[in-house]
């Protein structure tokens, strides 16, 4: 009896790609001198792109030379750190890619975070995940769901999301009518109850969390 098609080996890593790439959101894994490691399809089209960024010679290039250099700069040092088992901070920016309009750039929000690998064998160190969306592209957060998730009040969590709309806390604290002390009080409380210690960690844990897939 002849045997039939042997069944295709189960590939966990094209597993996973295809999920990735399922994402809206750009995701790129690099080394700290921005060598390209992968790329999901989001990533794909943004460099395609190239207003913000592109991939030359197996690296990106981001089009503001000053932006590449705050990126390296910071993903070099926390890398160091995390050597010397002190723990690394990521980093969340908006950012302006260039445009034939230039009254009307297209605006980024740029979440970088290191890769935590318990193996170092698994993979090279110093992994950094970089995050890349639109803002236009992205809906806004719901309080609520802030709320319900980390059991955050009304107000600490209408706080959130004017943050992660791209406020600044001074602004913030404008929108929803109340002083930048109390604005102050109601980011330490919602640091406490998330377990982050800086903004741009909220930002991070906000938009990584269940909307990411």
């Amino acid at each position: 009896m002849r045997a039939g098609p042997q069944p295709t080996p189960f590939a966990p890593e094209s597993l996973l790609s295809g999920i990735l790439d399922h994402c809206a959101r750009a995701i790129f894994a690099v080394e700290p001198d921005m060598k390209l490691l992968y790329q999901n399809a989001a990533g794909r089209k943004l460099a395609l792109r190239a207003d913000l960024l592109e991939t030359q010679g197996g690296c990106i290039r981001f089009a503001d030379s000053h932006l590449l250099t705050r990126i390296t700069r910071h993903m070099r040092v926390a890398t160091d750190a995390s050597a010397h088992a002190r723990p690394s901070n990521g980093l969340a920016l908006h950012v302006s890619g260039r445009s034939c309009d230039a009254a009307h750039p297209s605006t980024y929000r740029l979440l970088l975070s290191q890769l935590g690998i318990s193996d170092p064998s698994e993979a090279p160190p110093g992994v950094w995940l970089m995050f890349i969306s639109r803002l236009s592209d992205e809906g806004r957060i719901q309080f609520k769901v802030l709320t319900q998730l980390y059991g955050l009040t009304n107000a600490e969590s209408q706080l959130v999301a004017s943050l992660f709309s791209g406020q600044s806390l001074e602004e913030a604290a404008r929108t929803r009518a109340v002083s930048i002390n109390t604005a102050k009080t109601h980011l330490r409380q919602v640091f406490q109850k998330c377990g982050v210690q800086s903004q741009a960690s909220l930002l991070r844990l906000v938009a990584l969390g269940p909307r990411e897939l």
